[in-house]
């Protein structure tokens, strides 16, 4: 629940965070994006995960609504406090600002993972 708490020093060529950033709460989300790239090494990438547009679609959730970060505190994983761990639906206009310098956003497939999550790729600049 504490990004920065994760105690590993490794560096890794690549991290992948399939359907992790899709249930973190907004307090945490960028904080867990920074110390998962801070874990690259110098030619690494990230490949995580989302609910983007089409989960929001699927969710029935009002578009109108929907200002780029919608997080529930419940999910299907009922050993984890829901405030830390619910179901998070973002578009990649809440995404792209949070990717931090020195970073970029070398490739997204809007929900191509499962046919409803997006993928998002990103390496060192």
């Amino acid at each position: 629940t504490v990004p920065e708490q994760l105690g590993t020093v490794e560096q890794y060529e690549v991290i992948l965070a399939l359907s992790f950033f899709s249930h973190l709460p907004e307090r945490t989300w960028s904080r867990w994006l920074r110390k998962l790239l801070s874990l690259l090494n110098e030619n690494g990438i990230l490949v995580f995960t989302t609910h983007g547009y089409e989960s929001l679609r699927r969710a029935h959730y009002p578009f109108n609504k929907f200002t780029g970060f919608k997080f529930s505190p419940a999910s299907e994983q009922k050993d984890l406090d829901g405030a830390d761990y619910g179901n998070t639906i973002v578009s990649a206009g809440y995404v792209v600002p949070q990717i931090p310098s020195g970073f970029r956003l070398i490739q997204f497939h809007e929900a191509d993972w499962e046919g409803y999550q997006d993928v998002y790729v990103l390496t060192r600049t």
